[in-house]
């Protein structure tokens, strides 16, 4: 939404696009994409009358991406080419090509497997064949290859001319999501709406990822959770419409192959219309054989969801647990990384800060030898920490007097406890909105960084000096200027 306010009075009389094509704008401000390109969205007021009555205009520009799907030939050439259109749902698959004999031996067609460049919104779909004598590739086709035109995605090779480059679908090599490494030393990933910021950081943050963890845009308690049970296969976090499946999740899914999805949260939370069409989606992406698995992981309540998600990997976890209020998603997401790289499952109290007894039963018996708490006592209050030190070894709670230097305080301790994350990786996402650092802090996590919480206030600023101390390698801004003006990120940017 885009907002104007005349100076020194006056109201908004209309708004205009200069080109409908790629964005329309309401009489509210309320812009819609509908194309590629870009529009220039101006908002005209009617002075007072005291000043005259002179109109007045200020104007802004937006971009829309519009991805492209290319369908090759296993040897790179081009069978046809389609754009999507914003809020498009639909991918037209050409005919299936016919067998190909390579150095007299016979291929046929099973499938395509899918690339993704996220820095050209480009899906290249690869024609993927196998020996027609024979169900299963033959013994001298296992090698696996790097193909260093799509950055070191693995296929398997038919024969020892890597030229042919024929293949299996790449997502058939493993069950585990892999990372995608940033360039430069301050990246920003963002969109228009939290669902383009959440397309942006995941896909160019991963690969590909056979299994993604789908949440609600709403509330965020229940999504909190998920980190921990991301830790598993890597599996990305992504944000969608609890209404209707977001166009950004349907792109996200299928630039990323997706066959498996897990959506956390319940009917109520994600609705069952957003389910079946997530469905379709994991099935679109499903090679020969294969067979889309989409489910949930709910309770009644979000600390219901979270014993749910413990009780999926029960006797697979970590050793440190972690206990958050319920009642705001902020200290949770804080922990996030630290979840998604240590396996560590991530348990919720009540709205008053009281730990039920399911939950301290699964504490209890989960092999845990101690319990971190994200947040003061007016979160998790300490008639619960009290009752978690009777059943582990010990305690310890980090926390501060507001969500930002409890992010700050959380961050710090994540890195003293944990090999795997480091000042060299740091994430910075408003403390405002939960949205856009959701998912980035689990992708913080797989990728060996942290996260924090910023914004333009002592409090929102307490983790700046130690920042400017550790002068982290990389910076990744999570949000686009409304959530993270350039006056706060240039704070954070040397």
């Amino acid at each position: 939404k885009a907002t104007a306010t005349p100076s020194p009075t006056g109201s908004i009389d209309k708004w205009t696009s200069s080109n409908t094509k790629v964005a329309t704008v309401d009489s509210k401000g309320n812009i819609k994409a509908v194309g590629a390109g870009t529009a220039t969205i101006t908002a005209y007021s009617k002075a007072s009358t005291s000043e005259g009555g002179t109109a007045k205009s200020a104007s802004g520009t937006v971009t829309v991406l519009m991805p492209s799907v290319v369908f090759q030939d296993y040897d790179k050439s081009t069978i046809s080419t389609q754009n999507v259109p914003y809020g498009d749902m639909t991918v037209s698959y050409p005919s299936t090509p016919g067998n190909k004999t390579v150095d007299g031996n016979e291929y046929t067609f099973v499938g395509w497997y899918k690339i993704y460049d996220p820095n050209t919104m480009t899906l290249y779909c690869r024609a993927s064949y196998k020996p027609v004598s024979s169900s299963t590739l033959s013994d001298d086709a296992q090698s696996v290859s790097e193909d260093s035109s799509y950055e070191g995605l693995p296929t398997y090779t038919l024969s020892g001319d890597p030229k042919e480059n024929l293949g299996v679908p790449a997502g058939k090599l493993s069950d585990t999501s892999k990372p995608r490494t940033l360039s430069g030393p301050h990246p920003t990933l963002w969109g228009q709406t939290a669902y383009g910021t959440s397309m942006d950081s995941v896909t160019k943050q991963y690969f590909y990822a056979n299994h993604a963890i789908v949440v609600s845009s709403e509330g965020g308690q229940d999504a909190s959770v998920a980190a921990g049970y991301s830790s598993f296969d890597n599996a990305p976090v992504i944000l969608c419409n609890p209404k209707s499946l977001s166009w950004e999740t349907f792109w996200t899914l299928l630039a990323l192959d997706t066959t498996q999805v897990t959506i956390i949260g319940g009917p109520s939370a994600m609705s069952d219309s957003v389910k079946t069409a997530l469905e379709k989606v994991a099935n679109e992406n499903c090679d020969m054989g294969q067979t889309p698995d989409v489910n949930r992981l709910y309770g009644s309540t979000a600390v219901d969801t979270a014993n749910k998600v413990y009780n999926e990997k029960k006797g697979k976890w970590g050793k440190i647990a972690i206990v958050c209020t319920s009642k705001s998603p902020y200290d949770a997401i804080s922990g996030s990384p630290y979840a998604a790289a240590e396996k560590a499952p991530i348990f919720l109290t009540d709205k008053n800060g009281n730990i039920s007894s399911t939950t301290l039963n699964n504490i209890a018996n989960g092999g845990f030898s101690w319990v971190v708490i994200f947040g003061g006592t007016s979160a998790v209050s300490q008639s619960t920490q009290d009752s978690l030190n009777g059943c582990v070894k010990g305690t310890s709670r980090i926390w501060g007097n507001t969500r930002y230097t409890t992010s700050f305080a959380v961050a710090k301790w994540t890195i003293s406890h944990s090999d795997k994350l480091s000042w060299d990786n740091v994430g910075l996402a408003t403390g405002k909105n939960f949205k856009d650092a959701l998912g980035g802090g689990v992708a913080q996590g797989h990728n060996g960084g942290i996260m924090i919480l910023i914004e333009n206030s002592t409090a929102g600023l307490c983790s700046l000096d130690t920042y400017k101390q550790m002068k982290p390698a990389k910076t990744v801004f999570y949000g686009g200027p409304s959530a993270l003006p350039g006056s706060l990120k240039g704070k954070f940017s040397f």
